[in-house]
């Protein structure tokens, strides 16, 4: 049994057209994957509900507009695995 020590950082701004089929992705292919945490980056559409459907191990972070960085560096100080990948 393999440890769950990755943390996958995923940016996101108003994008309810692929957000989904990223996280499913992600699910699917990542090795010892503890969690997933989106950082939905000020969105005005469906994109932080659509991350939100997907359940545990996603989890989503809301913050008003900081740009791409300021949603990965959002990202990287909530997140808890040893390792850290971004999408």
């Amino acid at each position: 049994m393999s440890t769950r020590d990755l943390s996958v950082i995923m940016a996101a701004c108003d994008t309810e057209a692929y957000v989904g089929e990223a996280i499913a992705s992600v699910l699917e292919s990542a090795d010892r994957l503890l969690e997933l945490i989106v950082v939905d980056d000020g969105s005005t559409d469906t994109t932080a509900d659509i991350a939100r459907s997907f359940g545990e191990p996603v989890r989503v972070i809301h913050q008003d507009n900081r740009g791409a960085a300021g949603a990965r560096n959002t990202g990287l100080a909530a997140a808890r695995g040893a390792f850290i990948g971004f999408l």
